[in-house]
Parts: structure tokens; C-alpha cells; sequence
């Protein structure tokens, strides 16, 4: 799956730049934010998580497996979890359920390639 995301701002709160492929070998996607500038690559690579499988039995037992890792702060453990493992299976509904969580500026013009 392709998924990217590029957007600009001039705004000065935390920018969504875009969800790209990662270019980490082990990692699925790259999470890049502006102001201040940060990526965030999570998900391994190779593994199936919700959005591919929809398994409700499977995606109980990883919130379980992760339960005590920080999800209150912007992370690749937080990034997985809400993206990935979120509550639909449909990445961008996850990725906007991401933005609204962490209050996220994503200002229009959005061009987005699944």
C-alpha cells in the first residue's frame, strides 16, 4: 500500500507534513511533522497490522501486548497505535482520528496518494 501525504503551513503549532513510506528498512511509514520538524517511522515492516487484516481478536490482543507503552505523547508506539492499529480499518479515517488526538494543524491543501 502507498499512502502519502504532503501538506504546507505557515501556521506556528505542529504541522502534519505527510505519511510516506519509510525509507528505514524495517519500517512501514514515515510520519513527518513541522514545528517543530520531526519524523516518526513506525510500523514493522513485513507485518500485517488492523488496516490490513480487520481482525478484531488480533488487533484486542496487540492494545494488550502494548498496553503499558506511552500513547499520551506523539512516538512510534503512539503513531502505531493509532494509525495502524486505530479503531477503523481504513488508514486516512485513523490518520484523521490521529490528527484530531493530537491536535494537529493540517491545513487545506492537502494531496493525498493511497
Amino acid at each position: 500500500m502507498n499512502v502519502g501525504l504532503r501538506i504546507f503551513s505557515l501556521s506556528m503549532v505542529m504541522i502534519l507534513v505527510g505519511l510516506v513510506p519509510s525509507p528505514r528498512q524495517n519500517k512501514k511509514y514515515r510520519l513527518l511533522l513541522a514545528n517543530p520538524q520531526q519524523n516518526i517511522d513506525f510500523g514493522q515492516k513485513g507485518s500485517q497490522t488492523y488496516i490490513d487484516h480487520g481482525d478484531k481478536e488480533k488487533r484486542r490482543l496487540y492494545l494488550a501486548r502494548h498496553g503499558k507503552e506511552d500513547w499520551s505523547n506523539l512516538n512510534p508506539g503512539s503513531a502505531s497505535r493509532w494509525i495502524l492499529w486505530g479503531d477503523h480499518t481504513d488508514i486516512m479515517k485513523n490518520l484523521q482520528a490521529f490528527v484530531n488526538k493530537y491536535d494537529l494543524e493540517v491545513p487545506k491543501g492537502v494531496i493525498i496518494r493511497v
